[in-house]
């Protein structure tokens, strides 16, 4: 309803029908739009909903999890990680152990096999764990991702080193932790700028 001017007097119950019947008028026209929009694109949403479907059909291949090749050295993992971070509390409570345990075997069960761990996480704590987990897993079924580079997190202030020697030294430990003598993806939690790239890497060779 258009009205560009009008006339005379208007009553109370007069504006008040006026704008009753308006807002029906417009609720109406709304309806009618929603209608009109639904129609057109119900298809198109089935259309999507279908491929998505599909999609998670043909990537999860009856529900496991996807498996895919990480870097060009022939490492294959499951698509979807485990961060096992929060098992030990670190913006949380920690779980009891054999609650963490549990977590880490549920999730190799519905197909998850990389799990990340740290040794700055408890310190420590957080490889124990994930070590006494992956004694019930088999271990050349699953792959274990660490990281080096955090001597200490302070409020306002995280302490790194990324000399070689600290390198060997956290990695020695992490693998006596864990209880495994080899890991599968070691990395720089966090890099050292006084420390050129090349030299914290060739600590790994």
């Amino acid at each position: 309803m258009n009205i560009t001017k009008i006339k005379g007097n208007i009553s109370k119950s007069s504006i008040f029908v006026f704008l009753s019947q308006s807002q029906v008028s417009m609720n109406w026209q709304l309806k009618i739009t929603i209608k009109q929009i639904i129609s057109h694109t119900k298809g198109k949403l089935l259309h999507l909903r279908s491929r998505i479907v599909g999609i998670l059909k043909r990537d999860t291949k009856m529900g496991q999890v996807p498996r895919v090749k990480l870097g060009s050295h022939g490492l294959e993992v499951s698509k979807l990680g485990f961060g096992c971070m929060g098992l030990t509390g670190v913006y949380n409570d920690p779980v009891p152990e054999e609650v963490g345990i549990s977590i880490i075997k549920y999730a190799f069960n519905k197909g998850i096999t990389l799990f990340d761990t740290s040794n700055s996480y408890g310190p420590h704590t957080n490889e124990l764990l994930v070590g006494k987990a992956i004694k019930e897993i088999p271990r050349d079924k699953i792959q274990i991702a660490t990281k080096f580079g955090i001597v200490k997190m302070e409020s306002n202030n995280v302490i790194v080193n990324g000399r070689p020697e600290y390198v060997r030294s956290c990695c020695e430990g992490s693998l006596q932790r864990l209880g495994v003598d080899y890991i599968d993806l070691y990395y720089q939690h966090r890099i050292d700028t006084t420390v050129p790239i090349e030299d914290t890497v060739s600590a790994t060779d």
